[in-house]
């Protein structure tokens, strides 16, 4: 674990050094600063949300707990890598927002009633 960290390290490292060289210092720090503004905003905003909504779903048990938590903490876990500086982070956290978001975005699916018989059914309108 230890060595990936290290290898995240230096490659990040070499990653910023070779877009500076490529697109310029000053880009390559707006582009770091500006996507950890975003972070730290998604942060402020969704923190407390996630942290009660994961909460209630440990309380009450419900089941769906993992579909809020996947929603909600992929939003979290995207947030947090936006705020790291660095490339690799920054592209791995758009990618956790967006699925977060897609998947905070979606209808909870319901749960199988075993009062409920579902069947088809076909209506028929006879004209007089």
């Amino acid at each position: 674990m230890l060595l990936l960290l290290l290898f995240l390290v230096v490659a990040e490292i070499l990653l910023l050094v070779s877009l500076g060289r490529t697109i310029g210092a000053l880009s390559v720090l707006a582009l770091l600063l500006g996507t950890g503004a975003v972070g730290v905003l998604i942060l402020r905003r969704r923190m407390p949300l996630a942290i009660r909504s994961i909460a209630a779903g440990l309380l009450q048990r419900r089941a769906g707990f993992r579909s809020a938590l996947r929603g909600e903490g992929l939003l979290l876990v995207g947030a947090f890598l936006l705020v790291m500086p660095g490339v690799i982070t920054d592209a791995v956290g758009a990618v956790c927002l967006v699925i977060g978001t897609l998947t905070w975005r979606r209808p909870p699916q319901r749960e199988a009633n075993e009062d409920i018989i579902d069947v088809p059914f076909h209506v028929h309108d006879e004209d007089p």
